[in-house]
């Protein structure tokens, strides 16, 4: 009788990619809002009359040594599968310098957005978990989630309701049940990114005509073809498979959903939505005499405001 020996999914991922030279997606870990304000290191503030949560990550490293330990133990059972990993601590102070350069500039960006847009990982992932002490025992309840970093859309999860346990080493904890999960978790995150390849990566785009400007997006003229169509036109030639999606336009705005992009560029970097909009500006500019801003700040949302 032969025997039928099962080789796991990780294995065969790591093979194949061997083979093809294909890589893995990246993967950056951010604590959750909720863990976040369990560790007193969410601030709110006000963003142009709207109040937002603003997260002090470097807080939360320095206060929470169970945070920044999950954090690396989780980073290595990610690293032991060729999964490369981006440090969220290592990216903070940068981060940090920009937005406050940027604030002076009347822009006001998350620390997050700069974040994500500088290291460009393919996969933003958030940990959050809750440890109950008790008398017999302790209970560790935790959320792993991946989610696309440019799209926001939801990848995949790991989670427990709560382990029961004596042990109190929350970060080894939380990294072994990521590690038992891991085939799954990896499945989900691997057919949603062999998708991506076919179809490109989605980012947003809004355009807007500053209020000073006699531009009309749905009836002003270049060249005797409206400015809506052009542009549609100029993007729709530079998506990926020519895909975009265009929600609705106006005299003064123009909203697309969606618009394929490549993942990556020749040098193997993810490509954000600023990087993509650089030939899409250049165009409008030589071919309609357009003032044009680029105020993109998130990795995945681009903004142009017409003057």
């Amino acid at each position: 009788m032969k025997k039928i020996y099962l080789i796991p999914f990780i294995f065969l991922m790591q093979f194949a990619n061997a083979q093809t030279g294909a890589q893995n997606p990246s993967i950056m870990i951010f604590p959750s809002k909720n863990l976040l304000k369990s560790l007193d290191c969410l601030k709110t503030i006000k963003n142009q009359d709207t109040e937002e949560d603003e997260p002090l990550y470097k807080k939360a490293f320095t206060e929470s040594t169970d945070l920044l330990l999950a954090i690396q133990a989780i980073n290595k059972k990610f690293l032991a599968v060729d999964y490369p990993t981006k440090s969220l601590e290592d990216a903070i102070a940068t981060a940090q310098e920009e937005r406050v350069s940027m604030i002076a500039q009347g822009i006001t960006p998350s620390l997050e957005d700069i974040i994500l847009a500088n290291v460009k990982p393919d996969i933003k992932c958030e940990l959050s978990w809750e440890f109950k002490k008790g008398g017999l025992g302790s209970q560790l309840s935790f959320v792993f989630k991946a989610v696309d970093a440019y799209s926001g859309d939801n990848i995949a999860s790991i989670g427990s309701p709560g382990i029961q346990t004596t042990n109190t080493n929350i970060a080894q904890m939380i990294a072994d049940q990521v590690e038992r999960n891991m085939e799954g978790f990896l499945q989900d995150i691997n057919r949603y990114f062999e998708r991506m390849k076919e179809n490109g990566r989605k980012i947003k785009l809004t355009i807007l005509v500053d209020n000073k400007s006699d531009i009309d997006l749905e009836f002003g003229e270049c060249n005797t073809e409206f400015y809506m169509d052009i542009i549609e036109k100029e993007i729709k030639k530079n998506a990926y498979n020519h895909y975009s999606k265009l929600k609705n336009v106006t005299g003064k705005k123009m909203v697309f959903e969606e618009i394929a992009i490549p993942i990556y560029g020749t040098d193997g970097i993810g490509i954000s939505a600023r990087d993509w909009l650089k030939p899409l500006i250049s165009s409008l500019k030589k071919s309609c005499k357009l003032k044009i801003s680029d105020k993109t700040v998130g990795i995945g949302d681009g903004k142009l405001t017409i003057y």
